[in-house]
């Protein structure tokens, strides 16, 4: 008879499964996590920011164009979470990682509340200074 061994999947970790564990037990997700500001950041921003340029181009329309860009960029950051969440970061995949690295179960509350402000800020700080470039030139 033969036997057939269950193997083991690997898995290889980045610095987006580090973000997304990191806030893994945040508040039961009643605040945002690292990745999720990460994410946010990568995709309303600079669609906000595209919209705003192309409301300049057109003042008559100014609102509903930014407005547009700016709610298809939130649902377009909510759907990247969303199937990032379905796909990526299963169950077992989250076993494997606090297997791999204990040390990394529990963070504070305040690391958890201080890193998105930070990537907040920054992100805004650049825009700001894309935007300012822009309108100078």
């Amino acid at each position: 008879m033969i036997e057939m061994s269950a193997k083991r999947r690997k898995y290889k970790f980045n610095v987006l499964d580090y973000l997304w564990y990191m806030g893994k037990d945040c508040l039961r997700r009643q605040q945002f996590t690292p990745f999720d500001t990460i994410a946010y950041c990568l995709t309303i921003l600079p669609i906000g920011f595209c919209g705003y340029r192309l409301a300049a181009n057109f003042p008559n329309y100014a609102d509903i164009i930014f407005y547009t860009f700016l709610i298809g960029a939130g649902v377009l950051g909510y759907s990247v979470i969303v199937l990032l969440m379905k796909y990526r970061y299963t169950p077992e995949r989250e076993r494997e990682y606090f297997r791999r690295y204990p040390e990394r179960t529990h963070y504070s509350r305040w690391i958890i509340f201080i890193v998105p402000i930070i990537v907040i800020v920054l992100s805004f700080l650049l825009f700001d200074i894309a935007i300012k470039s822009f309108i100078n030139k």
